[in-house]
């Protein structure tokens, strides 16, 4: 390889560095030029920032403050107190001191001198004229608090004129005013509301016209009183005290007048002011004209210093542009990038894996090296891609053939060769092989199809990296005995043209592991076809059973009715027992009243056998309902009646067995959409086992408890003091045929038959264990149900 050496000036560095003398040259006479020309407008600018900008920045202030203490002015004079008036005063003050001290800190030219002292004098006359308009506006507050005394004194003056006419009217026995009275009234208000309203008058001319009208209204009010009879002693003095007030020199119109003059001379004052700040204004207008004129002079110098230098440096600048211009067509680009560009197309196509292409190496420059190390490059490229091509198709598991377009075969991996049965040789393929030989007879137009399509997949210049083509054939090894396999084949691009990989898998054992599988699902499938049948079959065994079941259960809950009824026999026979006795006894009496002629005892008698037969065909008839099969029927329920009918039935068994009954907590009027009759049941069921649970106490009590439970609910409760329930067996309480009882004493289905009768109704029936003693059965249930709302096996609990 060339090498260059480093004290050659024959290389691209060593005229790179030429060419860039020469620019830095032109470079530091334009830095030059540049620096002189900020240099000089640095000068001006100075000027402008300290001399003429301050100048300006002052005129503008004294602009303001002359604009605050001509806007102060009018605030002054319209002050409505003494301190109010001290502070704005003392604000003016301030502003004219501030204009002084400003105008005196003026950076002015000589010919400008007079205008400031001009100012200066305007500011002396501003401070007497604020002295003045101070002191009128201090007059004009005085003025003010004496019209307000005078107001008083007018209001003071006309409540005591009221107050003899009150008097007078008082005193009369009329209770209706005199017209002359009324007269004198009314002229005394409207001098007293003219006299009172001066306040409003806002000119000289309009007061003494109201001055004189006020002067007659207070003549023809005297004239009237004194024309009065008998009223003129007593309202001559209040009305000479009411027009008292038009007279001497602290009367409201001579105050009023005053306020109107004050107000004339405020006026006059603030003008004065006015045109004083305005010739201030017209002097500062002058200063600022002529310091703008100042800054414009500095302006068009500034102007015309930067267009001479910008001149210079456009004049450099262009040298400098030719320079490199001519440097850059000469040299950098014919010398430089053109072979550069040049050598890097070369360099992309050689990645690109055109590893055949030409590369010039002639010449002694940096490029020429770079030429030659390219090269030395693309030559080691070549032999590293031949060595890992061979090197991944050796290290493959799966067999792997190389193929041209045509299907020719350039190489055969180890494993391929084992695979179809060929000696392994490291100097190529066997000779005149194809591809169509490793695959049966009849695939070998399939395998050359699939070639195709990968051959198309490869031509497709969108898509950079070409899809696999897989297809399953029958392989052929060499001795033509043939196996299953799978191929995929994939199209590559290398510096001879188009190769294709064939990628072949022997699936021998996947095939048989296959049919293996598909013979057990199939057994399985047989397995579960018998299994389901067999199911089947018990499942309708089981319905049929269930069938039964419902049925001998339907029959044991009728029979346990009937068992309850039988139980309640005896005592209903008592009933039944005494209603016939007082029946005979009254039919006797009967027959002895009638042969008497006691027509109206006999009619009682017989009103009361009708009472006593009408009672027992309701016995009868309760006792029917209970023993037929329920119908559901839902209506407006009296919780207390129905309780109290269930009661009834066990009033026998109650009386024979001593047992006390507490219901007194039953409330009335407690109505709910239900089915008494079937809560009658319930409460039958829960009354009785209340009983049975105190058969073996001495002192049995038995209470029953009706309220209102949250909203739209009611509860009821119905507890004993027998032994309880023991904790383990209380949530079997509500199971069918579950009973503690004796054998013999009970079928276990009372309870049962109640908790699916509630939960039927909308409600539900919980059993605990009370502190003191016995058990608690809580019945809940909701004040509105419907029919429609009803568990779907509410039919099967009867």
């Amino acid at each position: 390889m060339k090498t260059l050496s480093p004290r050659s000036f024959s290389g691209i560095g060593a005229r790179v560095n030429l060419v860039f003398a020469a620019i830095s040259a032109i470079m530091l006479v334009v830095m030059l030029l540049s620096w002189l020309a900020f240099e000089e407008l640095g000068g001006q600018i100075n000027e402008i920032n300290e001399v003429r900008v301050p100048s300006l920045s002052k005129t503008i202030n004294l602009f303001s403050i002359a604009d605050d203490f001509l806007d102060v002015g009018p605030d002054l004079a319209e002050a409505r107190s003494e301190s109010e008036r001290q502070a704005i005063s003392a604000r003016m003050t301030d502003y004219l001191d501030r204009l002084s001290k400003l105008n005196e800190l003026q950076n002015i030219e000589h010919e400008e001198q007079g205008n400031r002292e001009r100012i200066e004098a305007l500011i002396e006359n501003l401070h007497t004229s604020l002295a003045l308009l101070n002191g009128t506006a201090q007059y004009r507050l005085r003025l003010e608090a004496s019209q307000d005394e005078a107001l008083q004194r007018l209001k003071k003056s006309y409540r005591q004129f009221q107050d003899t006419v009150f008097k007078i009217v008082s005193a009369q026995e009329s209770k209706v005013l005199p017209l002359e009275i009324l007269q004198i009234e009314r002229l005394a208000r409207d001098f007293y509301d003219d006299l009172y309203y001066l306040t409003d008058v806002k000119s000289l001319e309009r007061l003494e016209v109201v001055s004189a009208a006020l002067a007659a209204k207070g003549q023809e009010l005297l004239a009237d009183i004194a024309a009065s009879e008998r009223q003129t002693p007593f309202l001559t003095r209040p009305a000479r005290q009411l027009i008292k007030h038009l007279e001497g020199d602290g009367n409201l119109l001579f105050l009023r007048r005053e306020q109107l003059k004050t107000a004339l001379n405020i006026d006059r004052s603030l003008e004065k002011t006015r045109v004083k700040i305005v010739q201030i204004r017209l002097i500062l207008a002058l200063n600022m004209k002529a310091t703008q004129n100042a800054i414009a002079q500095s302006s068009k110098e500034a102007r015309k210093l930067i267009s001479l230098r910008t001149t210079q440096l456009a004049l450099s600048v262009g040298i400098v542009f030719v320079l490199s211009f001519i440097a850059s067509l000469i040299f950098v680009r014919r010398s430089i990038v053109r072979r550069l560009t040049q050598l890097g197309d070369k360099m992309n196509r050689i990645a690109a894996g055109e590893l055949d292409t030409m590369i010039d190496t002639s010449g002694t420059d940096e490029i020429s090296h770079m030429a030659e190390a390219l090269e030395v490059f693309r030559t080691t490229a070549r032999e590293v891609e031949e060595q890992q091509t061979r090197a991944i198709i050796e290290s493959s598991v799966a067999g792997l053939v190389m193929t041209d377009a045509r299907g020719k075969i350039e190489f055969l991996s180890h494993t391929a060769r084992t695979l179809f049965g060929y000696a392994y040789a490291r100097q190529g393929p066997t000779p005149d092989l194809d591809i169509t030989a490793l695959v049966a007879p009849a695939e070998g137009t399939a395998v050359l199809k699939m070639l195709e399509e990968s051959r198309t997949e490869l031509d497709r210049e969108e898509q950079a990296t070409p899809t696999p083509v897989v297809r399953e054939f029958k392989a052929c090894r060499r001795d033509g005995s043939n196996f299953p396999s799978d191929v995929a084949v994939r199209g590559i691009q290398q510096r001879s043209g188009q190769k294709f990989i064939f990628t072949i898998y022997d699936v021998t054992d996947r095939k048989q592991a296959q049919e293996n599988l598909e013979q057990t699902v199939a057994d399985r499938t047989t397995e579960l076809r018998r299994a389901n049948e067999e199911l089947r079959h018990e499942n309708e065994t089981r319905i049929r059973t269930e069938s039964a079941l419902r049925s001998t259960k339907e029959e044991l809950i009728q029979a346990s009715k009937l068992a309850a009824l039988g139980k309640m026999a005896s005592g209903i026979s008592h009933e039944f027992n005494q209603p016939l006795m007082a029946v005979a006894s009254w039919l006797h009496n009967v027959n002895l009243l009638l042969e008497r002629g006691d027509y109206t005892d006999a009619g009682e008698a017989l009103r009361n056998i009708q009472t006593q037969v009408e009672r027992m065909i309701e016995l009868a008839s309760h006792l029917q309902t209970l023993a037929r099969q329920p119908v559901l029927n839902f209506s407006p329920t009296d919780l207390g009646h129905v309780l109290g009918r269930a009661l009834s039935l066990f009033q026998v068994r109650i009386a024979q067995e001593g047992a006390v009954i507490h219901n007194s907590h039953i409330l009335d009027g407690i109505f709910v959409t239900t089915d008494g009759l079937r809560l009658e049941q319930v409460f039958i069921n829960l009354i009785a086992n209340a009983l049975d649970a105190t058969s073996r106490q001495n002192d049995k009590h038995l209470s029953l408890d009706l309220q209102e439970h949250q909203e739209g609910q009611v509860a009821i409760s119905v507890y004993d003091n027998g032994p309880g329930i023991p904790e383990e067996t209380l949530k079997n309480v509500f199971d069918p045929f579950y009973t503690t009882k004796e054998v013999g004493k009970g079928m276990g289905l009372g309870l049962s038959i109640s908790y699916n009768i509630v939960r039927t109704l909308g409600g539900s029936l919980t059993v605990s264990n009370r502190a003191e003693g016995g058990a608690c059965f809580t019945l809940i249930l909701p004040k509105n149900t419907k029919a429609a709302n009803l568990p779907l096996q509410a039919e099967e609990i009867w």
